[in-house]
């Protein structure tokens, strides 16, 4: 059995970009400048890594009969990788997310994360 590789970044709130992982994350989590997401260890249908705080885009059906895009955010909770609805706070498990791709995150585009909970509530 392959272990999934432990990947972070580091969301810096003064600058609003990503910065990479300095060595001891240990500062990096316990400073409130800064917020660690990690990598879950999938990928979304386009090989991208997702990570915690992703927003994923998906389609419910094929060709003719299908629905969306649906929207949903990727969350840490309880213990676990979650995907949760956006607009909503009802967590699932992780089921079929590999079909989804990765349109941002909650920290780059705060504008559009707003947009995906109203898309969510038609």
């Amino acid at each position: 059995m392959k272990n999934r590789p432990f990947k972070f970044r580091v969301w810096d709130k003064l600058t609003k970009k990503f910065t990479p992982p300095w060595t001891n994350i240990e500062t990096i989590a316990n400073n409130d400048e800064f917020v660690v997401q990690q990598y879950i260890g999938m990928d979304d249908m386009y090989d991208k890594e997702i990570y915690e705080g992703d927003i994923l885009e998906y389609y419910i059906g094929e060709g003719y009969n299908s629905h969306g895009p649906y929207y949903i955010e990727i969350r840490y909770e309880r213990f676990r990788f979650c995907k949760v609805e956006v607009g909503s706070d009802d967590t699932d498990n992780l089921y079929y997310i590999e079909d989804s791709r990765v349109v941002g995150n909650i920290f780059e585009l705060p504008e559009y994360y707003e947009q995906y909970k109203n898309r969510n509530k038609r």
